[in-house]
């Protein structure tokens, strides 16, 4: 009996202190990365929700102008460059992403290329020649492509 009780009063406190630590835990991950002031700000949506039981707010802070970011984020997804997960993850769920480096750069080379960086750059960017940039990114470079072909006869 004294057995039971000492082993009853283990087992609270550590059932006490497992909830108090995801207790702490959780209200830190709702709010991963954020500051005081964006959790303040209303995010489109908001309006769609009146008053929700649960909210979370997390945050990345990325150094440089969405110029630069958008190409990156545009990768993601099936048919791209994947979600940034693991792929047992994917699988679990039905994705099919097989990808290798060279998806990513084509996808990003792609995507300047649409964006109507030129073809110079581009080819600087990835070291091809200018002919073989054309031949390769011809399907984003779209108009463009054809009046340099117009042009050179």
């Amino acid at each position: 009996m004294r057995h039971r009780r000492w082993l009853d009063a283990r087992l609270g406190a550590v059932g006490g202190a497992v909830a108090v630590g995801v207790a702490l835990a959780r209200a830190r991950y709702l709010r991963w990365g954020a500051t005081d002031k964006e959790l303040k700000v209303g995010l489109p949506g908001d309006e769609l929700v009146g008053a929700a039981d649960l909210t979370a707010t997390r945050a990345v802070t990325i150094r440089a102008g969405a110029d630069v970011v958008w190409p990156w984020i545009a990768q993601l997804g099936q048919g791209r460059g994947g979600f940034y997960s693991y792929d047992f993850l994917e699988n679990l769920v039905g994705c099919d992403i097989q990808c290798t480096p060279q998806d990513f750069r084509h996808s990003y080379v792609t995507n300047l290329a649409a964006a109507g960086i030129d073809v110079a750059d581009l080819a600087d960017i990835t070291g091809h020649t200018v002919e073989t940039q054309h031949r390769r990114y011809r399907h984003a470079l779209g108009r463009s492509f054809d009046r340099v072909r117009d042009a050179i006869g």
